[in-house]
């Protein structure tokens, strides 16, 4: 199963490759591809998780632009101390398997915007939304959590700092 995830993510991203035009403004409308892996944050052990986002970038002014987005990635943990408490041993762990869902909006502004340089800094800030849905989790009596919220909604908001890099004239 995994495999061929892997094969039909590598194979997109092969489809969808094109040409990159050498400029940083004056670009109308642009695409592309991201894909990240993730460093959950809980009181559960990390373990490989990852996401994959598509976006749209609507330039609105030679320093603004409006990038829509979604994705898809995986959010996987191990809960050990249930298992202990289960089991009476360290020896076991619980998978907690998440698909989740980002859609949003972000405001990317490029102050220092030029077409001489082989470099455009950027920073971005926005909103969204994330659909969350727990494939995996154990049938643990002792962790009300798992029994609370199985999928739904949250919010979330988006900010930070990244760089264009031109690779060719």
């Amino acid at each position: 199963m995994k495999k061929t995830f892997y094969f039909l993510v590598f194979a997109l991203l092969l489809l969808v490759s094109s040409n990159g035009f050498s400029q940083f403004k004056n670009y109308g409308i642009k695409g592309g591809l991201q894909f990240n892996g993730l460093m959950p944050f809980s009181e559960f052990d990390s373990k490989f998780s990852f996401i994959g986002r598509g976006f749209l970038d609507f330039e609105l002014s030679n320093t603004l632009a409006l990038e829509l987005g979604v994705g898809y990635g995986q959010y996987n943990t191990e809960d050990n101390f249930n298992a202990h408490v289960m089991t009476g041993t360290m020896d076991h762990s619980l998978e907690v398997k998440t698909d989740i869902i980002p859609i949003d909006a972000r405001l990317k502004m490029t102050p220092w915007s030029s077409t001489k340089t082989s470099w455009n800094p950027y920073f971005y800030v926005g909103t969204g939304l994330l659909h969350y849905s727990v494939k995996e989790a154990p049938g643990v009596s002792v962790s009300p959590q798992y029994s609370e919220l199985k999928d739904g909604w949250t919010g979330f908001i988006p900010v930070g700092v990244g760089t264009e890099i031109k690779l060719s004239k």
